[in-house]
């Protein structure tokens, strides 16, 4: 039997009249923001599987299953060894004010696991239960030893895309106990403070789940760059995006013990982590069926708080194994020394070099770091892009590039690639991303437009989540400010009158500067990225001034923050 806690959800669906219905959408945004969001802006389906019990459990008893268990993993001599650690790992059980630390940082809204139900709210707002969780965590932090109670969880279907009656098309994420949770985490936390003090992960070509780093940002930033460079100056360039299958999911449990030897782990952290991934179990569940609990022999946990640093760790391999002398000088450069050869983010890998012999040797490296730690290229989700000169031009050319003796599918001329969100083609237009920007402000704005609710609160709706959508675009594609005025800005105002009952005269001065999607732009502070910005604070003050000042005509309780409005009565 299956047991599923019932979150109750605010409906205004019942109401009668449509006076009350207009004033249940106000009540209800301005009682809960995001609930009305959710519920009834941005209601979604729940896509759930089409398969049978028997089916799930038959996949994911396979998928799950150890793969060669006896099979050890030797640090070959290819891979150069780590120095001696200069700062040594701090070995003391986590203090009541780090386990603290952790349970504040996690999210409220997180799934409890259902086989306890017990809520991370819990652990927030009683201090004497975090206490007694501390005592109990510092306990089985010095026994080397996981509890067999935390070794038990639910799996819950996430679908990626395509058909429903094929497992392989949902993402598996394990709902763990509470505490074993916050017991990873500290762990992780020990464990990621001792490798940056002894710098051991590399930080420029790995980027992804790293403290305080927008990875995504500085990658897509970077490749934007070395495309606009090769094909403005003419210079030849190759680049391949590489595809692990199922990279989380294939992860040898016996690797994960050599890579901590190769990091200089304690053998008491190396206990630990041995003993939460023997005779872990889980069991997949959803609104149909819960299956038997089935042993993890391989893959780390999706959803586990250390299982992105253990697979940094496993992949930190490959990179040192790049970093060697002889592969310094391959790649991309953009000044006179250290060229790029590689960005990394999770299991997100793109080669980057001048010259396609070049690329397929690193290639080469790269198959054979497979080979070692087990891990399984998809080289038909793989993809190579080319730069070259051709006579006095730089023009698009498909590269001939092999892994394991197949040939890797090229991006044809005129197309585009897609690497960590950001599109990418030889021209650079950012033409896909200006066609979805207009397709999402379109959707948004329309139905905004269709919720009966006050001006103040179509304004707080834009300013709070239809913004928040479109910011992506703006933060890894250069749009011009033209571009805005000319195709954004029109929906916007069409919904988001500001004040009807205002004298609409108030707003012919700089009402341009008024624009939402401007404002923000400001203050998102991508003034950089626009072209032609002058002098934005100084205009927007004077403006600001003459603008408050005629609206307290009319309306006195109008009140700003920050540029924006957030209150006004009617």
């Amino acid at each position: 039997m299956v047991i599923f806690r019932q979150t109750p959800t605010e409906t205004i669906g019942d109401i009668q009249t449509d006076s009350d219905r207009d004033n249940s959408h106000d009540k209800y945004i301005e009682r809960n923001f995001w609930g009305y969001v959710k519920n009834v802006l941005n209601k979604e389906d729940t896509v759930f599987p089409s398969f049978s019990m028997t089916e799930c459990a038959v996949y994911f008893t396979k998928t799950l299953a150890a793969v060669h268990p006896g099979k050890l993993f030797h640090i070959p001599s290819w891979i150069p060894r780590l120095s001696d650690p200069q700062v040594q790992f701090d070995l003391d059980p986590p203090s009541y004010q780090q386990v603290t630390a952790v349970i504040r940082k996690m999210k409220a809204s997180g799934s409890p696991c259902p086989l306890d139900q017990i809520s991370i709210i819990c652990f927030k707002r009683c201090p004497y239960v975090r206490t007694y969780l501390t005592e109990l965590i510092r306990a089985i932090w010095l026994s080397g030893s996981i509890p067999s109670e935390w070794k038990k969880a639910c799996t819950i279907l996430i679908h990626k895309k395509g058909n429903t009656s094929i497992p392989s098309n949902f993402r598996p994420i394990t709902l763990e106990s509470i505490p074993l949770k916050v017991f990873t985490s500290c762990l992780r936390n020990a464990m990621y403070s001792f490798l940056t003090a002894n710098n051991f992960i590399e930080h420029n070509i790995q980027k992804g789940f790293t403290p305080n780093l927008s990875g995504t940002m500085e990658h897509t930033a970077q490749m934007a760059n070395i495309i606009n460079k090769a094909r403005i100056k003419q210079r030849s360039l190759v680049i391949t995006l590489l595809d692990l299958k199922n990279a989380f999911g294939e992860v040898h449990h016996n690797l994960i013990q050599s890579v901590l030897g190769y990091h200089h782990i304690p053998n008491l952290m190396n206990n630990l982590i041995k003993s939460l991934y023997t005779d872990f179990k889980t069991s997949v569940i959803t609104s149909e069926f819960r299956t038997h609990f089935i042993p993890v022999g391989r893959g780390v946990l999706q959803g586990d708080c250390l299982s992105p640093l253990l697979f940094n760790m496993c992949f930190n391999t490959y990179i040192q194994h790049i970093k060697a002398e002889k592969y310094r000088l391959f790649g991309f450069s953009l000044q006179l020394l250290n060229p790029i050869h590689s960005f990394q983010f999770a299991d997100d890998a793109a080669v980057i070099t001048g010259q396609e012999s070049e690329n397929q040797h690193l290639l080469n490296r790269f198959s054979i770091w497979c080979q070692w730690s087990n891990m399984v290229v998809r080289v038909d989700k793989c993809s190579t892009f080319g730069i070259k000169k051709v006579l006095s031009k730089s023009a698009q050319y498909l590269p001939k590039l092999l892994i394991n003796k197949d040939l890797i599918p090229t991006i044809k001329t005129g197309q585009k690639f897609e690497y960590l969100g950001r599109h990418f083609d030889f021209s650079m237009t950012n033409e896909k991303h200006k066609t979805k920007l207009i397709s999402l402000i379109d959707e948004l704005m329309s139905e905004t437009d269709l919720k009966p609710l006050h001006p103040k609160n179509k304004i707080l709706l834009y300013s709070r989540y239809v913004l928040s959508k479109l910011s992506w675009h703006f933060t890894v594609a250069t749009i011009s400010k033209t571009w805005v005025v000319e195709n954004i800005d029109s929906p916007v105002n069409k919904t988001c009158n500001p004040l009807p009952k205002v004298k609409r005269s108030i707003f012919n001065y700089r009402r341009a500067d008024f624009d939402g999607l401007r404002a923000h732009l400001r203050s998102l502070s991508l003034k950089e990225k626009i072209s032609d910005h002058g002098d934005i604070n100084k205009d927007w003050s004077e403006w600001k001034d003459s603008f408050l000042a005629a609206v307290k005509q009319f309306v006195p309780t109008c009140k700003f923050k920050r540029s924006k409005v957030s209150s006004l009565d009617e």
